[in-house]
């Protein structure tokens, strides 16, 4: 599962804490982007908080929380299978 984000460069994209999240405040980021097209894997179960490090854009919304899963492995359907009744 991935989370992708565009964006004009005047902005950016801080993965952050349910702290930094909650006030809007990209101090201790657990990554930085600045590229305007950012992909960024959530490889870990649970909650991933991103925001803008421009105060006032992240005070007005923008800012993302989600939720990473963990892959799940099917099995694939015998060839042999049988349903009767």
């Amino acid at each position: 599962m991935v989370a992708e984000f565009s964006y004009p460069s005047s902005h950016d994209v801080v993965k952050v804490n349910k702290t930094g999240y909650d006030a809007c405040l990209p101090a201790n980021a657990n990554a930085s982007f600045s590229d305007g097209s950012t992909t960024v894997k959530l490889d870990a179960p649970g909650k991933h908080y991103f925001i803008c490090s421009i105060p006032s854009d992240c005070a007005a919304g923008m800012k993302l929380e989600t939720m990473g899963f963990e892959p799940k492995t099917f099995l694939s359907p015998s060839n042999n299978l049988t349903i009767g009744l």
